[in-house]
């Protein structure tokens, strides 16, 4: 596979996971955003889980300097869901978090998705096994989204 397939391949797959959680998260409603039977099962609480994932691992800066610069810097898991965005604000942010991680795989380019360390050592030995673990991480929460709407009867968001 060269470099090319490489990395338009995973601007397509970026791009339809992005618009599948942007569009799970514009079928609740917004009495629905901050609620639910399980709180870590909040949509406002898992979006900004997804939105602070985007923002680390489509870091383009020095890793040292990320906790002082991230853009989402809230505990979601302890942080109360009232102190997260609202859905408007947060789909707006996905939408700039799905253009991030876009411009990301093309400012990394082709030799540097295969030959470049990635940023966070947890996530692989180049910077692809960095994409894919950002992948993998979009889709998890996806499913949560998913799932979420299933149980309250919402449409949930087919496969793109």
């Amino acid at each position: 596979m060269t470099g090319s397939r490489v990395s338009e391949s995973l601007e397509d797959h970026f791009g339809r996971a992005w618009d599948m959680i942007i569009e799970a998260a514009r079928h609740f409603s917004p009495s629905q955003w901050y609620e639910a039977r399980d709180t870590r099962m909040q949509p406002s609480r898992i979006v900004y889980h997804i939105l602070m994932g985007a923002d680390r691992y489509s870091w383009l800066g020095d890793p040292k300097q990320f906790p002082v610069q991230r853009q989402f810097p809230l505990d979601w898991l302890e942080s109360p869901a009232e102190s997260f965005l609202n859905q408007e604000d947060a789909v707006h942010q996905l939408e700039l978090a799905k253009s991030r991680s876009l411009d990301w795989v093309k400012q990394v380019g082709e030799a540097g998705l295969l030959e470049q360390k990635p940023a966070w050592p947890w996530t692989g030995k180049c910077s692809l096994g960095q994409a894919i673990y950002h992948m993998r991480h979009l889709q998890h929460h996806m499913a949560e989204l998913n799932a979420e709407l299933a149980q309250r009867g919402l449409p949930i968001v087919e496969w793109k």
